[in-house]
């Protein structure tokens, strides 16, 4: 069962699941939820709220209770589909973050990745995805600036949608 947990368990966990040497943030601040069997708190995650971006952060399960499906159940716990989806991943949450829809942005010297999940509908392409298709772009902005107003909305509706495909 998951439900909504207070700043002192929740710390209480990261700190005796070593948290720090998992790379795990130990920030208070946000709502906490905790995934329980038997009373008994086996995992983690919080959510700081911004009006466009819900934030998941502190997010850790028991080691003993690793591939269970525990993690799996907190994040989609916690995912909304009116909001970007942003988490600072270590080596252990790429895989699941990966799997549930986030796609990496940056990694940082100590191996962290930046990742997002865009809310439903919405279409974001990364940097590096862009650099990859930046000449044909230009090319296709040309064009698609010759035809008329209408012309222009449509083709270029339809131009985001055969991206996001592509890109997938």
């Amino acid at each position: 069962m998951i439900r909504v947990i207070d700043n002192k368990n929740y710390i209480r966990f990261l700190t005796s699941n070593q948290a720090q040497k998992k790379q795990v943030s130990l920030n208070d601040k946000g709502t906490h939820y905790g995934y329980y069997e038997d009373d008994k708190l086996l995992g983690v995650i919080s959510v700081a709220d911004t009006k466009n971006v819900r934030r998941a952060k502190g997010f850790l399960v028991n080691e003993r209770q690793q591939n269970r499906g525990i993690g799996t159940k907190l994040l989609e716990h916690i995912i909304v589909d009116d909001k970007d989806m942003t988490a600072f991943a270590t080596v252990y949450s790429f895989p699941l973050l990966s799997k549930l829809g986030f796609r990496a942005e940056s990694k940082n010297a100590n191996n962290i990745t930046f990742m997002r999940r865009p809310a439903p509908g919405k279409f974001v392409i990364t940097e590096k995805e862009i650099e990859h298709i930046k000449p044909q772009l230009a090319e296709l902005a040309k064009q698609i600036l010759l035809l008329d107003r209408e012309k222009q909305r449509a083709t270029t509706e339809y131009t985001c949608k055969k991206l996001k495909e592509l890109i997938r």
